[in-house]
């Protein structure tokens, strides 16, 4: 469900048209066909119930995603609401799939309607250097501040020491999804180039 609720707002974002009555209708029926509660939370993976446990996980990156496309359809679903809002106060967002919880909180920052709680936890992880531990963390950092409409001048100190740590137009890659685990090892995927686009990302939301 991960990849293919940000494909489709990919695709709502790219031109509205191609998300219409028919792909709403198909998106309402796989839906339901995952869902732990009427209207959300949804598990991870599009498989047979009759699967083991493994594959019937619920995410908070995944639903955040989900929650994601629907709120650009103007569809706010409140047991979807309830669990995100859940998870932020009782600090149960971490993910099997991220190694961070800055992805987690910049995804639900682009819709997730109590931004106060999203604040709070972001500012909280801050270091006494303006920054977020990598160049990685600190672009998302600054993206989800921005969205939960901190000051550009708040931002301003973490925005130039990003500028420091590019080389050549690029940042360093970092470690920004899991993979899974292969001979009882944990293996971490990243790029430069992602690191560089999530990077640019902030730097264009800030000017």
């Amino acid at each position: 469900l991960d990849d293919t609720f940000c494909v489709l707002s990919a695709l709502y974002l790219y031109d509205k048209k191609l998300i219409d009555g028919a792909v709403l209708s198909s998106v309402a029926h796989m839906l339901t066909q995952v869902e732990t509660n009427i209207g959300g939370p949804y598990t991870t993976w599009l498989v047979s119930k009759s699967k083991t446990k493994r594959w019937q996980d619920v995410d908070i990156v995944v639903n955040s995603n989900i929650g994601y496309f629907l709120s650009l359809q103007k569809i706010t679903l409140p047991n979807l609401q309830t669990y995100f809002s859940e998870s932020l106060q009782n600090h149960a967002f971490t993910s099997p799939y991220y190694p961070s919880s800055y992805p987690l909180l910049y995804f639900l920052s682009r819709f997730y309607t109590d931004k106060n709680i999203i604040k709070k936890l972001v500012i909280a992880q801050r270091d006494e250097l303006d920054t977020w531990g990598n160049p990685l963390h600190t672009a998302f950092a600054i993206l989800t501040l921005l969205n939960t409409d901190v000051s550009c001048d708040y931002v301003l100190p973490s925005i130039q020491s990003l500028l420091q740590t590019q080389k050549d137009g690029q940042w360093e890659s970092y470690s920004f999804c899991i993979d899974p685990k292969r001979n009882g090892n944990t293996y971490y995927a990243g790029s430069s180039a992602l690191t560089t686009s999530i990077c640019l990302a902030a730097l264009q939301r800030y000017l």
